[in-house]
C-alpha cells in the first residue's frame, strides 16, 4: 500500500506522513501537515498534487514544483552512489533514511554492484523524465516494478561471446580426450 512522505520544514528530513492510500484516484492533496519530525521534532508538509494510487504504484497527476524537488533528492542519493560506487545496501539505507516514502524501491536493489547501477540508472532516467516534462497536463505513470522486471531480464540475458577457435596442430593431442594425435583422430574427419 503506497504511503506518502512527509518533509520537515525545518530540518528537510523525511519521514512518514500517515497518508496511505490503496486503489483511489484524483486525490487531491493540498496543506496537509504531519508531524512531529522524529530527527527535530518540527512539523513536515505532506507534498500538494493530485495523485492515482493504484496497487504499488503512484500517479503523479498534477504536482507543484516542491514535490518535483523533493524527487530532485533521489536523484541526488543516486548520483551520489554512483560516484562514491556504494554498495546496494549503502544505498538502500541511504534511501530509507531520507526516502521513506521510496523504502520499497530500496527493498528491490540489485545484489551486485553492476545491476545496481544499472537499476540506478533507469530509475534516474524515470525521474528525469517525470521532472523534465514539457506537458504538466500529461499524466505519467511508472510501476517500479515493471522497471526491475525489465532491468533484470534485460542483465539475465546471456551475451553471445565471440567464440575464439584456437586452431588445433596435428601433432596435439586430440581435444576430445581419446588421448591420441588430433590427425589419427578428430583430424580424419575434415
Amino acid at each position: 500500500m503506497p504511503s506518502i512522505p512527509a518533509f520537515c520544514d525545518t530540518c528537510g528530513t523525511a519521514f512518514p506522513s500517515g497518508f496511505f492510500f490503496e486503489n483511489a484516484s484524483n486525490v487531491t492533496l493540498s496543506g496537509n501537515k504531519s508531524g512531529p519530525c522524529p530527527s527535530c521534532g518540527g512539523m513536515g508538509h505532506v507534498p500538494d498534487g493530485v495523485f492515482n494510487f493504484i496497487g504499488n504504484t503512484i500517479e503523479i497527476l498534477s504536482a507543484p514544483q516542491r514535490t518535483v524537488k523533493e524527487l530532485s533528492r533521489l536523484v541526488q542519493i543516486i548520483h551520489e552512489a554512483k560516484e562514491k560506487q556504494q554498495s546496494n545496501e549503502q544505498v538502500a539505507a541511504l534511501i530509507k533514511q531520507e526516502l521513506p516514502g521510496l523504502s520499497s524501491l530500496a527493498d528491490i536493489l540489485p545484489k551486485n554492484r553492476g545491476e545496481l547501477y544499472g537499476f540506478l540508472g533507469v530509475v534516474l532516467a524515470a525521474i528525469t523524465l517525470l521532472t523534465q516534462s514539457p506537458q504538466p497536463s500529461q499524466n505519467i505513470t511508472i510501476n517500479v516494478s515493471q522497471v526491475v522486471e525489465q532491468t533484470l531480464v534485460n542483465a539475465s540475458t546471456p551475451k553471445q561471446m565471440a567464440s575464439q577457435s584456437k586452431k588445433i596442430g596435428r601433432n596435439e593431442p586430440c581435444p576430445c580426450g581419446s588421448g591420441k594425435k588430433y590427425k589419427k583422430c578428430c583430424g580424419t574427419l575434415k
